[in-house]
This record gives C-alpha cells, sequence and structure tokens, in this order.
C-alpha cells in the first residue's frame, strides 16, 4: 500500500514520462478502465484517492493550465484591476452588498 505523498508524486512522474513520449493518454485510458473493472459501483470512479484518480488529476492540471492562461489572463486580470464585487455566496456578502449587484 502507498502513502498519498507516494502516490502523488509517482503519478506525476509517470505522467510526464509519458506526455513526453505521446503515451500518457493511452496509459490513462488503461488505468482508467482497470480502475472501473475493479470497483463494485460506478458511482465511485474516480472519487477515492488511487493512482488513477491521482494521475488523471495531475494530467489535466498539467495540460489545462497553458490553455487556461491563455484563454482567461486577460479577462481574469481585467475583473482584478477593476476590484469589482464578485461574490457570489449569499453567506459571504457583506451588509451593503446584494447578490444582483455582484
Amino acid at each position: 500500500v502507498l502513502s498519498t505523498k507516494v502516490k502523488d508524486e509517482l503519478a506525476k512522474c509517470l505522467v510526464n514520462i509519458l506526455s513526453v513520449n505521446g503515451q500518457a493518454i493511452d496509459f490513462l485510458a488503461n488505468l482508467l478502465m482497470l480502475e472501473v473493472s475493479s470497483l463494485g459501483s460506478d458511482s465511485l470512479i474516480l472519487r477515492a484517492n488511487t493512482f488513477a484518480s491521482k494521475s488523471i488529476d495531475y494530467f489535466m492540471k498539467n495540460t489545462a493550465m497553458d490553455y487556461l492562461t491563455s484563454t482567461l489572463k486577460e479577462s481574469v486580470e481585467v475583473i482584478i484591476e477593476a476590484e469589482l464585487e464578485c461574490e457570489v455566496d449569499p453567506s459571504r456578502i457583506g451588509p451593503n452588498q446584494t447578490l444582483a449587484t455582484n
């Protein structure tokens, strides 16, 4: 049994190596299929703290970061610089704020 930290590090290393070789997607697909076949319920897929979930999570974060930065960076900077009130959680809205104005 591997600790969570070891699973994290192993997942990162394998995903990085396999990404360079163009094999990450096949590896992750096979890993996911193994997880699906070993679980008794579809509702548990990727919900457990498994090596498959760690690997897929790291791959998605690593792959998506450049895309998210290139598509959202400018919009997020505009919002931050404008110092707009953007709270959408009614329980966190201040006394002089309304949900409609946020």
